[in-house]
Formats: C-alpha cells, structure tokens, sequence
C-alpha cells in the first residue's frame, strides 16, 4: 500500500511539473522552469510590465484635444516623454500615449459623453516654490481653473495636485502642534505658499525648522 501512494504522489509530482513548462512556454518560450524563477523581476519593472507580462497605463477619456493635450503636457512637465499616435481611417487622431516619469498614459478621443472630473487626478510632487509656481502657471495657462489646497483643473478639464515636498514634511512633522498649523494653513490655500506654511508652523518661535535641517 505505502509502494502505491507513493508512486501515485510522483505521478501526481510529473503531472504538475509538465503543466508548468507547458506554462511557462507558452509566456516565455526561451525559458525554462530554472530560469524563470531566476529572473530578474526587476528588469520586467523597469520596462513598465509584471513577470507575467502585464501592463498598466492610465487612459484619460478627452473630447477630441487628446494630442494637444499630450504635447502640452510633454511640454512643460519634466521627465515627459510622448508615445505612439493612433489614427482611424479617416486621420483623425484617437489615442496618444505619453509618459510621466515612469507612469504610462493613454488620452482617448472619445468625444464629451464622459467629461474630466475631479475624481481623479495627477499628483506632483515639486521641490521648492519656483517649481511649484511655474507647473501651477503652465497648467492654469488658457483656461485653467484653480481650487484649493493645491488642486486645479487644466485647459481640457484634467485635476492635478500642485504638491511641494516641504508640505508633506511639515505635515510629517513629529510636532504635533507644527503640523497641525501647517496643516489649517494649507486649507486656506489655492495655490501652495511654501513660506507661509512655514510661518503658520513656526508661529510658537520654533523658526526655521527647514533651514536647520528639521526636513528629512
């Protein structure tokens, strides 16, 4: 009896080592099993796809400005790249990609049943006000609409989130006192005033805290 389980565990064994290798052929046909668990999973992240091949790209739903909105942004964010172009029979332009960082979109033509709304949106992450007061001029450029705490919608509708490092540090702040005037500062704002919340944190006398290397 102990002869026949076991030889049926090692058919059981051969069984689901073959479906295996017929798996990993029919994903990575120039792999094998050995291989395959030897991979660098960091090599598939870094070209935006999971060990199993899967993708993630954001696709935003626009009326018919997709590439101007696309070339806009490739325009004035840093570390954007514009992708493929996809044209239907007549021309018409119907999905651009582009990458923010290492973030891929899609903008679809889709016409104006599905508008932009402030359910979703991009959040940058900016280092000092001259950044942040630059990306908040390009962004608002033509159209745009401000709202508060750092948020605004762009000429085609698109939320973004204007954010400085130094708020989230200030927020972070293991003070609970200095975060918290940071914080009830930052609600007053649209734009954010890197100097201003700095001086809402700092209103018991503790000045400075940034410039004495209290950030991380």
């Amino acid at each position: 009896m102990r002869r026949i389980v076991l030889a049926r565990r090692r058919t059981l064994i051969v069984r689901r080592v073959s479906q295996v290798r017929l798996t990993v052929g029919k994903h990575c046909p120039s792999l094998g099993v050995r291989e395959v668990r030897a991979a660098d999973c960091g090599s598939a992240r870094r070209e935006g796809l999971s060990v199993s091949g899967t993708a993630y790209t954001t696709c935003l739903w626009f009326d018919s400005e997709a590439e101007a909105a696309a070339r806009y942004y490739c325009e004035v964010l840093p570390d954007a790249v514009l992708g493929e172009i996809s044209r239907m029979g007549d021309g018409a332009v119907l999905m651009v990609g582009f990458r923010l960082g290492t973030q891929e979109f899609t903008l679809l033509n889709g016409g104006p049943r599905f508008p932009q709304t402030e359910a979703a949106s991009i959040s940058v992450s900016c280092s000092g006000q001259a950044e942040v007061d630059r990306l908040w001029d390009a962004l608002l450029a033509d159209g745009g609409v401000p709202s508060q705490c750092g948020w605004l919608k762009d000429r085609w509708g698109v939320s973004w989130q204007i954010v400085p490092r130094e708020l989230m540090w200030m927020l972070s702040d293991p003070d609970p006192g200095r975060a918290q005037r940071a914080m009830a500062a930052m609600l007053t704002m649209g734009k954010i005033e890197i100097a201003e919340l700095q001086a809402a944190a700092d209103a018991d006398g503790d000045a400075g805290a940034l410039s004495e290397g209290r950030g991380p």
